[in-house]
């Protein structure tokens, strides 16, 4: 009985001793992940108009924060919705909390200029480049 709750508390100290190790591990990889991110929040914080090809309106607007926070702005009557985002290299992801819940949209690199994954037709343009 003895050899069996030894054997027992052996194991129990083995396996603790093994999460600690992936705990320290994801971590690191926890951080090496933000720095990654941190950098094309950098990079890509700014304002935005969304565009529509074929239209020359400029009706909504997104307010990228360096710190990940985000707002969407409907401007033909200033509502203004909080939210997020991230980055990483080719993508943009936006989540935003609309009127009927959470709204996601992300936007992907191409050719230089970041188009919707979901519709073609919206792509985003510098506040600054579109004026």
């Amino acid at each position: 009985m003895l050899r069996i709750m030894s054997l027992i508390f052996t194991l129990l100290l083995l396996f603790s001793c093994n999460n600690g190790n992936n705990d320290a591990s994801t971590s690191a990889n926890i951080e090496a992940l933000d720095e990654f991110q941190e950098k094309f929040l950098q990079e890509y914080a700014g304002s935005y108009w969304i565009m529509v090809k074929g239209d020359s309106e400029k009706t909504e607007l997104f307010d990228l924060k360096p710190d990940g926070s985000a707002s969407w702005t409907w401007t033909p009557d200033n509502q203004v919705k909080s939210g997020t985002w991230k980055a990483d290299s080719n993508i943009i992801a936006t989540s935003i909390q609309g009127n009927s819940g959470l709204i996601e949209e992300d936007f992907k690199k191409v050719d230089g200029s970041f188009q919707s994954t979901t519709s073609s037709k919206r792509y985003l343009r510098l506040k600054d480049e579109a004026e």
